[in-house]
């Protein structure tokens, strides 16, 4: 397998005159989760003009792999030792500023008030101008590089009353976020500086990679894996559930309401492969215990999941407590982590990306099936060249 040695990396300094930049870049990781608020990264520049070494802190930068702008920030650390012609600069994207700050105690975000307002009232003094409704395709397609199909624009959710008057001390981005959590979404980084989209997982996209091993004798390094590992773990992983809550009945006093889930029908729905596997050997209905009736199968694997979330208001919100429940317990069955060559598909040239999906043909690990980028980390060596670490899960094993 050929090493490409060239930096896929290139720094885009937006306030520092272009004789004073860093010319060579010798290293760099750039660290990507769609469960993590912000984006770290890591880049050692050498200069053989230590003018162009000094003063980094605090400036503001993009940085692209393959001239696709990957996130906006600033340099936070400045890290120097004893080669004095290269320095360490490292920082996050630019929601760390939101993310490191409190509320401003005389806030008041009012009931009539959409997301994207609360998000602007609150998020305006670290920075956030712009808030775009979940057509999260065009960060994808902006980082990896190629069209993607865009996903359903669902506009700004209305914040539901209460809860609406912040705590004194608390966190603007992680008060913001359990708001728009509860509308189904995510506060995303967006595709300009003081930007945020508010998105949630796309499943119905096409994939834009596809990673291949074969047990054939001379064929284990195909495509650009580079090693892989599959982690299966059914430890927690429920049969069946039910979810109640509060609903609000018109003239009347909210009463308790409940759902019973099948959740090996949402199995079904959002990993086929998987529910094809082990619908034989669970029990997905509930059964309630009755010894006056036939004990069901021993042999089969029955586990009861019941969630109780007093928050929810409406049916709706019921079914996704324990549809989020049930997620997070999906998530397990499968964790597969692929290290590639280089940062993007040989195929169809996208740039991996979070919230993209990945043809998984692995007959070493034994996966067979379309799997959802959750991470990614992308490095580079100068004598060693650029490498990417990427964990996949199932579809449908994150949700708001």
């Amino acid at each position: 397998m050929t090493v490409d040695l060239e930096c896929p990396l290139t720094i885009d300094w937006e306030a520092l005159p272009k004789d004073r930049q860093p010319r060579v870049i010798t290293a760099y990781s750039l660290d990507s989760a769609y469960l993590t608020s912000t984006d770290e990264w890591s880049v050692t520049v050498y200069d053989t003009d230590p003018e162009r070494l000094r003063w980094l802190a605090l400036q503001p930068l993009s940085l692209s792999i393959h001239g696709n702008v990957q996130l906006f920030g600033r340099v936070e650390r400045v890290r120097r030792g004893d080669d004095g012609g290269a320095v360490t600069i490292s920082g996050r994207d630019h929601l760390s500023a939101i993310v490191e700050g409190n509320i401003d105690p005389t806030v008041r975000i009012t009931e009539d008030m959409t997301l994207a307002a609360a998000i602007l009232t609150v998020g305006l003094p670290h920075g956030i101008m712009t808030v775009y409704g979940d057509a999260d395709a065009q960060t994808r397609s902006m980082k990896a590089g190629v069209p993607l199909k865009d996903g359903k624009d669902q506009g700004f959710p209305k914040i539901q009353p209460g809860n609406l008057k912040p705590d004194a001390g608390a966190g603007s981005f992680e008060w913001l976020n359990k708001l728009a959590a509860r509308q189904g979404c995510t506060i995303q980084p967006g595709p300009q500086r003081g930007s945020v989209i508010l998105s949630a997982p796309c499943y119905d996209q096409d994939p834009t990679a596809t990673f291949k091993r074969s047990r054939s004798v001379g064929t284990v390094a195909q495509n650009n894996v580079i090693d892989a590992t599959s982690d299966e773990n059914y430890s927690s992983f429920p049969t069946c559930g039910l979810a109640t809550g509060k609903v609000a009945a018109t003239g009347k006093k909210a009463e308790a309401a409940a759902k019973v889930y099948d959740i090996g029908k949402a199995i079904a729905e959002v990993a086929p492969q998987l529910y094809a596997k082990i619908r034989d050997l669970i029990i997905s209905e509930r059964i309630k215990p009755d010894p006056t009736k036939p004990a069901p199968d021993p042999l089969k694997l029955y586990r009861f999941l019941y969630v109780k979330d007093e928050e929810s208001r409406t049916a709706a919100q019921v079914e996704k407590a324990i549809t989020r429940a049930v997620s997070e317990r999906l998530r397990e069955t499968l964790n597969y982590t692929v290290k590639a060559k280089g940062h993007r598909d040989p195929d169809s040239g996208a740039v991996f990306a979070i919230d993209t999906l990945a043809t998984v043909k692995d007959e070493i690990a034994d996966v067979d099936e379309v799997l959802w980028c959750a991470s990614r980390r992308f490095t580079f060596q100068r004598n060693a060249g650029a490498t990417s670490d990427l964990t996949y899960w199932r579809p449908g094993s994150f949700v708001l």
